[in-house]
Protein backbone atom coordinates (compact mmCIF):
# COMPACT_ATOMS: atom_id res chain seq x y z
CA UNK A 1 0.00 0.00 0.00
CA UNK A 2 1.18 3.46 -1.14
CA UNK A 3 2.75 5.29 1.98
CA UNK A 4 0.36 8.09 1.11
CA UNK A 5 -2.91 6.02 1.57
CA UNK A 6 -5.22 7.36 3.84
CA UNK A 7 -6.12 4.21 5.40
CA UNK A 8 -2.41 3.78 6.03
CA UNK A 9 -1.94 7.63 7.60
CA UNK A 10 -5.02 7.14 9.72
CA UNK A 11 -3.50 3.72 11.07
CA UNK A 12 0.09 5.21 11.57
CA UNK A 13 -0.65 8.61 13.05
CA UNK A 14 -4.29 9.12 13.79
CA UNK A 15 -4.48 12.34 15.69
CA UNK A 16 -2.38 14.25 12.58
CA UNK A 17 -4.74 12.22 10.21
CA UNK A 18 -7.74 13.55 11.85
CA UNK A 19 -6.61 17.10 12.37
CA UNK A 20 -5.80 16.87 8.63
CA UNK A 21 -9.75 16.08 7.88
CA UNK A 22 -10.83 19.07 10.35
CA UNK A 23 -8.70 21.78 9.06
CA UNK A 24 -9.60 20.22 5.48
CA UNK A 25 -13.42 20.71 6.18
CA UNK A 26 -12.67 24.29 7.98
CA UNK A 27 -10.94 25.19 4.68
CA UNK A 28 -13.88 24.16 2.32
CA UNK A 29 -16.27 26.02 4.35
CA UNK A 30 -14.40 29.21 3.87
CA UNK A 31 -15.93 31.84 1.45
CA UNK A 32 -13.21 32.31 -0.24
CA UNK A 33 -13.53 29.05 -1.51
CA UNK A 34 -16.53 28.25 -2.45
CA UNK A 35 -18.22 31.45 -3.37
CA UNK A 36 -16.94 31.58 -6.76
CA UNK A 37 -19.14 29.01 -8.60
CA UNK A 38 -22.55 30.83 -7.27
CA UNK A 39 -21.94 34.32 -8.47
CA UNK A 40 -23.29 35.66 -11.19
CA UNK A 41 -21.50 38.04 -13.90
CA UNK A 42 -21.40 41.30 -13.50
CA UNK A 43 -24.88 43.45 -14.92
CA UNK A 44 -24.98 46.07 -17.58
CA UNK A 45 -24.65 48.60 -14.60
CA UNK A 46 -23.57 48.68 -11.11
CA UNK A 47 -23.53 45.87 -8.34
CA UNK A 48 -24.61 46.69 -5.17
CA UNK A 49 -23.53 44.09 -1.92
CA UNK A 50 -25.96 44.00 1.04
CA UNK A 51 -25.63 41.37 3.57
CA UNK A 52 -25.61 40.73 7.79
CA UNK A 53 -24.82 37.66 9.17
CA UNK A 54 -21.84 35.98 11.72
CA UNK A 55 -20.22 35.18 8.26
CA UNK A 56 -21.06 38.43 6.72
CA UNK A 57 -17.32 39.91 6.82
CA UNK A 58 -15.67 36.56 5.38
CA UNK A 59 -18.43 36.69 2.47
CA UNK A 60 -17.98 39.95 1.54
CA UNK A 61 -14.50 40.13 1.47
CA UNK A 62 -14.29 36.80 -0.89
CA UNK A 63 -16.88 38.73 -3.03
CA UNK A 64 -15.02 41.57 -3.12
CA UNK A 65 -11.67 39.34 -4.32
CA UNK A 66 -13.58 37.43 -6.76
CA UNK A 67 -15.04 40.57 -8.45
CA UNK A 68 -13.43 41.40 -11.12
CA UNK A 69 -11.30 44.81 -10.70
CA UNK A 70 -12.85 46.63 -13.64
CA UNK A 71 -16.39 46.18 -12.98
CA UNK A 72 -18.02 48.27 -10.42
CA UNK A 73 -19.06 47.10 -6.61
CA UNK A 74 -20.18 48.83 -3.70
CA UNK A 75 -21.83 47.66 -0.78
CA UNK A 76 -22.48 47.59 3.02
CA UNK A 77 -22.62 44.21 5.23
CA UNK A 78 -23.09 44.23 9.10
CA UNK A 79 -21.34 41.49 11.55
CA UNK A 80 -21.31 40.37 14.67
CA UNK A 81 -19.37 42.37 16.92
CA UNK A 82 -15.37 41.14 16.69
CA UNK A 83 -16.37 39.21 13.84
CA UNK A 84 -14.50 41.06 10.80
CA UNK A 85 -11.37 39.07 9.73
CA UNK A 86 -8.07 40.57 9.53
CA UNK A 87 -7.44 42.12 5.60
CA UNK A 88 -4.80 43.99 3.54
CA UNK A 89 -7.30 45.40 1.42
CA UNK A 90 -6.39 49.43 1.72
CA UNK A 91 -9.31 50.59 -0.05
CA UNK A 92 -12.46 48.61 0.47
CA UNK A 93 -15.03 48.22 -1.71
CA UNK A 94 -17.92 46.75 0.08
CA UNK A 95 -17.92 48.29 3.56
CA UNK A 96 -18.24 46.09 6.82
CA UNK A 97 -19.95 47.77 10.10
CA UNK A 98 -20.68 45.80 13.16
CA UNK A 99 -23.63 45.22 15.73
CA UNK A 100 -25.25 43.35 18.53
CA UNK A 101 -26.00 39.76 18.08
CA UNK A 102 -28.36 37.65 19.50
CA UNK A 103 -29.66 40.65 21.08
CA UNK A 104 -30.08 44.09 18.44
CA UNK A 105 -28.90 47.12 19.12
CA UNK A 106 -28.99 50.96 17.32
CA UNK A 107 -25.83 50.00 15.31
CA UNK A 108 -27.65 46.74 13.49
CA UNK A 109 -30.77 49.68 13.16
CA UNK A 110 -28.59 52.19 11.73
CA UNK A 111 -26.71 49.51 9.70
CA UNK A 112 -30.30 48.27 8.08
CA UNK A 113 -31.72 51.54 7.38
CA UNK A 114 -28.24 52.38 5.75
CA UNK A 115 -28.78 49.39 3.51
CA UNK A 116 -32.30 50.62 2.47
CA UNK A 117 -31.35 53.89 1.18
CA UNK A 118 -28.35 52.35 -0.67
CA UNK A 119 -31.16 50.57 -2.99
CA UNK A 120 -32.86 53.59 -3.99
CA UNK A 121 -32.27 54.78 -7.75
CA UNK A 122 -31.41 51.12 -8.61
CA UNK A 123 -32.37 49.94 -12.18
CA UNK A 124 -32.76 46.97 -14.28
CA UNK A 125 -29.07 47.02 -14.97
CA UNK A 126 -27.93 47.05 -11.61
CA UNK A 127 -27.44 43.59 -9.40
CA UNK A 128 -27.62 43.04 -5.71
CA UNK A 129 -26.30 40.47 -4.07
CA UNK A 130 -27.53 39.39 -0.67
CA UNK A 131 -25.09 38.18 1.66
CA UNK A 132 -27.09 36.75 4.61
CA UNK A 133 -25.84 34.21 7.10
CA UNK A 134 -26.76 32.74 10.18
CA UNK A 135 -27.44 35.68 13.29
CA UNK A 136 -28.63 38.14 9.87
CA UNK A 137 -32.15 38.53 11.39
CA UNK A 138 -30.66 39.69 14.86
CA UNK A 139 -28.38 42.27 12.97
CA UNK A 140 -30.95 43.35 10.31
CA UNK A 141 -33.72 44.87 12.61
CA UNK A 142 -35.43 46.69 9.67
CA UNK A 143 -38.42 46.76 8.70
CA UNK A 144 -40.04 44.65 12.03
CA UNK A 145 -42.78 41.93 12.16
CA UNK A 146 -46.43 43.05 12.31
CA UNK A 147 -49.68 41.74 13.43
CA UNK A 148 -53.05 42.61 13.57
CA UNK A 149 -54.62 44.07 16.84
CA UNK A 150 -56.90 41.15 16.80
CA UNK A 151 -53.92 38.75 16.39
CA UNK A 152 -51.66 40.45 18.53
CA UNK A 153 -54.56 40.50 21.64
CA UNK A 154 -55.46 36.55 21.09
CA UNK A 155 -55.61 34.67 23.85
CA UNK A 156 -53.00 32.17 22.34
CA UNK A 157 -51.02 34.63 21.38
CA UNK A 158 -48.47 35.96 24.35
CA UNK A 159 -45.10 37.63 25.10
CA UNK A 160 -42.35 35.53 26.73
CA UNK A 161 -40.07 36.69 29.44
CA UNK A 162 -38.70 33.13 30.69
CA UNK A 163 -38.19 29.02 29.03
CA UNK A 164 -37.99 26.18 31.55
CA UNK A 165 -38.48 28.17 34.50
CA UNK A 166 -35.53 30.46 33.82
CA UNK A 167 -35.32 33.68 32.38
CA UNK A 168 -35.18 33.97 28.86
CA UNK A 169 -31.74 33.71 27.40
CA UNK A 170 -29.91 35.59 24.64
CA UNK A 171 -30.38 33.08 22.12
CA UNK A 172 -34.08 32.74 22.62
CA UNK A 173 -34.69 36.04 21.87
CA UNK A 174 -33.92 37.93 25.47
CA UNK A 175 -35.40 39.89 26.89
CA UNK A 176 -39.01 39.85 25.30
CA UNK A 177 -40.16 37.60 22.75
CA UNK A 178 -43.95 36.97 20.90
CA UNK A 179 -44.63 33.48 21.00
CA UNK A 180 -48.18 33.10 17.88
CA UNK A 181 -48.15 29.59 17.49
CA UNK A 182 -50.65 28.93 14.73
CA UNK A 183 -48.25 31.01 12.50
CA UNK A 184 -44.68 30.35 10.94
CA UNK A 185 -42.19 30.70 13.55
CA UNK A 186 -40.71 34.11 12.28
CA UNK A 187 -43.75 36.10 13.51
CA UNK A 188 -42.98 34.79 16.84
CA UNK A 189 -40.54 37.86 17.18
CA UNK A 190 -37.40 38.15 18.99
CA UNK A 191 -35.82 40.41 21.29
CA UNK A 192 -38.42 43.15 20.96
CA UNK A 193 -37.56 46.47 21.73
CA UNK A 194 -40.34 48.66 20.73
CA UNK A 195 -43.97 48.28 20.05
CA UNK A 196 -45.47 50.50 17.47
CA UNK A 197 -49.32 50.58 16.24
CA UNK A 198 -49.44 51.73 12.79
CA UNK A 199 -52.30 52.78 10.72
CA UNK A 200 -51.46 50.77 7.63
CA UNK A 201 -50.25 47.53 7.22
CA UNK A 202 -46.64 47.61 7.38
CA UNK A 203 -43.93 46.02 4.81
CA UNK A 204 -42.12 42.78 7.31
CA UNK A 205 -39.09 41.57 7.29
CA UNK A 206 -39.46 38.78 5.31
CA UNK A 207 -42.17 39.57 3.12
CA UNK A 208 -39.65 42.73 2.26
CA UNK A 209 -36.84 40.56 1.86
CA UNK A 210 -38.68 37.93 -0.72
CA UNK A 211 -42.44 39.20 -1.33
CA UNK A 212 -42.69 36.13 -4.09
CA UNK A 213 -42.47 33.39 -1.07
CA UNK A 214 -43.73 35.26 2.11
CA UNK A 215 -46.45 37.11 2.90
CA UNK A 216 -48.09 39.58 5.86
CA UNK A 217 -50.35 36.66 6.94
CA UNK A 218 -47.69 33.57 6.99
CA UNK A 219 -49.97 31.00 8.52
CA UNK A 220 -50.21 27.23 7.48
CA UNK A 221 -52.40 25.73 4.94
CA UNK A 222 -51.22 21.70 4.18
CA UNK A 223 -53.33 22.65 0.89
CA UNK A 224 -51.07 25.67 -0.48
CA UNK A 225 -47.24 24.63 -0.99
CA UNK A 226 -44.55 27.30 -0.62
CA UNK A 227 -43.28 28.39 -3.61
CA UNK A 228 -40.17 26.38 -2.69
CA UNK A 229 -41.41 22.60 -1.09
CA UNK A 230 -44.86 21.50 -0.06
CA UNK A 231 -46.43 22.12 3.31
CA UNK A 232 -48.62 18.84 3.12
CA UNK A 233 -46.74 17.27 5.74
CA UNK A 234 -44.23 18.18 8.68
CA UNK A 235 -42.06 16.54 11.23
CA UNK A 236 -42.25 16.90 15.02
CA UNK A 237 -39.10 17.23 16.32
CA UNK A 238 -37.35 13.96 17.61
CA UNK A 239 -39.17 12.36 15.55
CA UNK A 240 -38.34 10.46 12.29
CA UNK A 241 -41.89 9.70 10.92
CA UNK A 242 -44.15 12.61 9.40
CA UNK A 243 -46.94 13.35 9.80
CA UNK A 244 -50.30 15.15 7.79
CA UNK A 245 -49.70 19.26 8.09
CA UNK A 246 -52.56 20.72 10.22
CA UNK A 247 -54.35 23.91 9.25
CA UNK A 248 -53.10 27.23 11.60
CA UNK A 249 -50.53 24.64 13.19
CA UNK A 250 -53.59 22.80 14.66
CA UNK A 251 -55.30 25.55 16.43
CA UNK A 252 -57.83 26.31 13.54
CA UNK A 253 -60.90 26.12 15.98
CA UNK A 254 -59.86 29.14 17.70
CA UNK A 255 -58.19 31.34 15.39
CA UNK A 256 -59.98 30.40 11.90
CA UNK A 257 -62.43 33.01 12.37
CA UNK A 258 -59.39 36.31 12.80
CA UNK A 259 -59.50 35.70 9.31
CA UNK A 260 -63.45 35.73 7.75
CA UNK A 261 -63.67 37.75 4.24
CA UNK A 262 -60.06 37.92 4.04
CA UNK A 263 -60.37 35.32 1.45
CA UNK A 264 -58.88 37.48 -1.56
CA UNK A 265 -55.93 37.87 0.75
CA UNK A 266 -52.63 35.89 0.70
CA UNK A 267 -53.21 34.45 3.93
CA UNK A 268 -51.07 30.64 3.61
CA UNK A 269 -47.64 32.23 2.27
Amino acid sequence: MPSHSPALTAQQNPRAFLEHLFQTAIQRALPLHNTAAYLPEPPRGRTLVLGAGKAGGAMAQAVQALWPVDKPLSGLVVTRYGHIPASDVKNPRIEIVEAAHPVPDAAGLAAAQRMLALTHGLTADDLVLCLISGGGSALLTLPCEGLTLAEASHDLAFMVTGVYGKPLPNQFGAPLRLAVPWKYGFKSVKSITRISFVAERPKTFWEGLQASEYGFWANVNPAVPHPRWSQATEEVLGERDRRPTVIFNGYGEFVADLYKGLEKERLFV
